[in-house]
């Protein structure tokens, strides 16, 4: 750095997957960097880290005095070591004199290790940032969207677009004979004219798909945005990937910035939990705007979903009426919609596409413009990827952002060492350990006799009688117990003396159950005492209250 230079700040960081570490034998990370200048120049760059050492942690000998893990230690009573994260594994096994760890999950459950939970690529990102914390920039974005055949999936068109610049490739086959970029440029004027405001709107014809897909990742790294902004990514960035590989290109030589060298490129689509796993391990099919999905590739953008950006952030994670649909959210925020036309508005869905790129190409493409510039206006009035959104992340990295407690995990690492501390690790939890509760079977019901006798009346013939069937149910949840309910009771391993684990002559569910019901109302109090106490119950009080009375 010269003395010209005001500020370095990290914006993301990339690692290079296994198959590339262990080709190279070097751990690779590519960090987005922004170099600030104090005459208010901004120079971009993607860094290559090559071998990053990381910290961790062990328990100094006369420390050991205890099998159970802590949440966190006083460095005081450790032991700093570094290592780079494909080393890991070998470097804490050495420092602790044993080889029996066959894996980093093995490994979590010792009670001496210390700092190993938040990934390198927030360690790099936080290295950079920490001393600028009051002073970062706004980060920049480019939204992207495709349109594809409803003939073969083929991609028709590609439309890039930031406050400045709308691009669009399209396919000369889409078009009729003799359509020129005029002609859909007099449309794109005529129908969304007013509503684009200063963005600069360019359309190119091309002549194949493949001139449409590297054309259209050439112009996003040219520009260098900070993400590339997509709604429900999961179907985009699949096809583009799909499409791709059908025509003879690895991916990875297409999403990865032109000045990674060829041997270092990678794509790694990763998706997020597609399903919400209950207490009782039932799967339940999670919202697209729910899924927390990521690209792992080494380049300027960061891909992300602007779709689940928007739920979790805007919404905190509740449900729209109408749903998190693209022209759903730009009504909700007074935008105007997505683009209809008069000659199709009856129509819906796959008709409507199917329709709309038959007989009316050149509208269609103006449709697609519109979408992307729609994103860019949307970002313009929330802030959504240029503040709030790295706000809240911090030097939690965006792929972990849609997990609350990876969030947690990475925030208090910080906090802990700002205050002399380091995080513990998290064991594997055993759920046949008999010195654990365990996460399993807490769905209880509510006990029969306390039921009110309130059923609907429904029996033809016999309208005195009250059914089971009832017009309104409720489900009383403890809505967000864990953490919440565990951060206002200070509830932890260094304020707990004793955790009740098991009561002698009383079976585990029987314990979690009358310890669940008790807290529920006191009509509960009864039932928790003959049970728990061996107290007698209302027919053996009933009997004792007539023979002393």
């Amino acid at each position: 750095m010269t003395n010209s230079e005001l500020i370095v700040e990290c914006k993301h960081v990339s690692r290079a997957p296994w198959n590339i570490i262990r080709n190279l034998d070097s751990d690779i990370h590519y960090a987005k960097l922004h170099y600030r200048y104090a005459d208010g120049r901004v120079v971009k760059k993607l860094e290559k880290i090559v071998d990053f050492k990381r910290d961790f942690y062990i328990t100094r000998e006369r420390f050991r005095n205890h099998k159970q893990k802590k949440s966190w230690e006083q460095i005081s009573r450790l032991q700093k070591y570094q290592s780079t994260e494909k080393d890991l594994l070998r470097s804490i096994s050495r420092a602790l004199g044993t080889w029996n760890y066959k894996s980093m999950r093995e490994l979590s459950n010792n009670p001496y290790i210390y700092g190993t939970m938040v990934p390198t690529t927030s360690l790099i990102k936080h290295q950079y940032n920490h001393r600028i914390k009051d002073n970062t920039s706004p980060y920049s974005s480019l939204c992207l969207d495709i349109e594809t055949s409803m003939v073969d999936d083929s991609v028709l068109m590609l439309t890039n677009a930031d406050s400045r610049v709308s691009y669009t490739l399209v396919s000369r086959k889409f078009l009729p004979k003799g359509t020129t970029e005029e002609d859909i440029n007099r449309s794109i004027k005529k129908y969304i004219g007013e509503r684009v405001g200063d963005i600069d709107v360019r359309v190119k014809i091309v002549d194949s798909e493949l001139d449409i897909l590297k054309g259209g990742l050439t112009d996003a790294h040219r520009r260098q945005p900070d993400f590339l902004a997509i709604w429900n990514m999961d179907y985009d960035i699949n096809v583009i990937s799909k499409r791709l590989t059908e025509n003879g290109l690895d991916p990875a030589d297409v999403f990865s910035d032109p000045s990674v060298p060829p041997n270092e490129r990678y794509y790694e689509y990763k998706e997020g939990s597609r399903f919400l796993v209950t207490t009782e391990g039932e799967e339940r099919p999670k919202p697209p705007s729910m899924q927390w999905h990521s690209v792992n590739t080494p380049a300027h953008f960061y891909i992300i979903d602007m779709m689940c950006v928007y739920r979790r952030l805007i919404k905190d994670g509740n449900e729209v009426k109408g749903g998190f649909g693209l022209d759903n959210i730009l009504k909700l925020e007074k935008i105007g919609g997505k683009l209809s036309f008069d000659k199709t508005d009856h129509m819906h869905g796959a008709l409507w596409h199917h329709v709309m790129q038959r007989d009316y190409p050149i509208e269609y493409i103006v449709y697609n413009i519109w979408d992307s510039i729609s994103m860019v206006k949307l970002e313009e009035k929330l802030g959504l990827l240029s503040r709030i959104l790295p706000t809240f992340a911090d030097s939690t990295p965006f792929y972990d952002f849609g997990s609350s407690a990876k969030l947690a995990i990475n925030d208090f690492h910080y906090y802990a060492l700002e205050k002399g501390y380091v995080l513990g690790t998290r064991p594997v939890e055993e759920e046949n350990d008999p010195k654990l509760l365990g996460t399993k079977g807490w769905i209880i019901t509510l006990p029969s006799q306390n039921i009110v006798d309130n059923g609907l009346r429904i029996l033809k013939g016999y309208p005195h009688i009250s059914t089971s069937i009832r017009g309104y149910t409720f489900d009383s949840d403890a809505v967000s117990a864990y953490p919440r309910a565990i951060l206002a009771t200070n509830c932890g391993k260094e304020t707990t003396a004793r955790e009740l684990i098991s009561i002698e002559g009383k079976d585990k569910s029987t314990v979690m159950v009358q310890n669940i019901n008790i807290t529920l109302s006191e009509s509960n109090s009864v039932p928790y005492c003959v049970e728990m106490h061996n107290a007698p119950g209302y027919e053996q009080m009933l009997s004792l209250y007539k023979q002393y009375k």
